[in-house]
């Protein structure tokens, strides 16, 4: 298997949109995404390659093995190892909203829904954006003033 620090994000994108389609082809799958540091330039050897899934919500949740096995598939199907996989489904706003705006789509079953999904996610996600913020500084003063702990 090949190891994805030697791998450009676009040669990347391109490997995996081709095993998704294999990978995925018998799974509610309605869309697949490369996000993390592949995506934003700065994979550290080794880096792994993160991809969330978002699964028909029909069917959702689908079991553990089945969960696991759709990371093996897809390891599989595209050569590449170190693939570390997430349900968007199950995730908090926070991590949907940034796989949708920083990611890659590399898989789409159904457009329709596709669109649905990411339409009514990246606006909840950008009503919630500046509460986020403000948390975020809050964390930061407090990590300045008081430390870590």
């Amino acid at each position: 298997m090949l190891m994805c620090s030697k791998i450009k994000t676009k040669e990347l994108s391109k490997t995996l949109q081709q095993a998704a389609q294999k990978a995925f082809a018998d799974y509610p799958i309605i869309s697949a995404y490369l996000y993390g540091s592949q995506v934003r330039g700065r994979n550290l050897s080794p880096s792994d390659i993160d991809v969330a899934v978002y699964i028909d919500p029909e069917v959702f949740p689908l079991s553990l093995d089945v969960e696991l096995g759709l990371c093996v598939r897809l390891e599989e199907a595209s050569g590449l190892s170190n693939i570390d996989l997430r349900i968007l489904n199950e995730a908090p706003l926070s991590f949907q909203g940034e796989v949708l705006r920083q990611g890659i789509e590399i898989y789409s079953a159904d457009e329709g829904k596709r669109i649905l999904f990411e339409t009514h996610t990246l606006d909840a996600f950008l009503d919630y954006l500046p509460h986020l913020e403000k948390l975020r500084r809050a964390f930061l003063h407090s990590v300045a003033e008081k430390g870590i702990l």
